[in-house]
């Protein structure tokens, strides 16, 4: 876990999504197949192993002067509201200071269903 979103709801409650990196990953297929399954978030170089899951998937960023010579990765994530009759106030982003990692939020939008 290298930090959470918060969704801080107008009574003053909140609910947690942790972020868990993917990271290096493992030699052994039942533990990378776990942490694929678990992470929901990823360093952007290209020489980590990216992936893909339910709620995460990978956007490849390039240079389109030199697609070949760079190559980024963001993630898009996808946060389920688990009270939706509930207002959420704001969207909260904590990183644990311990844990050596750089958090970003490019963009946030909302859906009503």
């Amino acid at each position: 876990k290298i930090g959470a979103y918060d969704l801080v709801y107008e009574d003053g409650s909140t609910h947690a999504t942790d972020l868990v990196s993917h990271g290096s990953g493992s030699e052994h297929l039942a533990v990378s197949q776990r942490l694929a399954a678990d992470s929901n978030i990823q360093d952007w170089w290209p020489t980590q192993r990216q992936f893909q899951n339910e709620n995460a998937r990978h956007i490849s960023v390039i240079d389109v002067d030199a697609p070949l010579s760079y190559r980024r990765f963001v993630y898009s994530l996808q946060i389920e509201n688990p009270h939706p009759d509930r207002v959420v106030k704001a969207l909260r982003l904590t990183s644990r200071p311990d844990v050596e990692a750089a958090l970003y939020i490019i963009g946030v939008t909302g859906a009503l269903k």
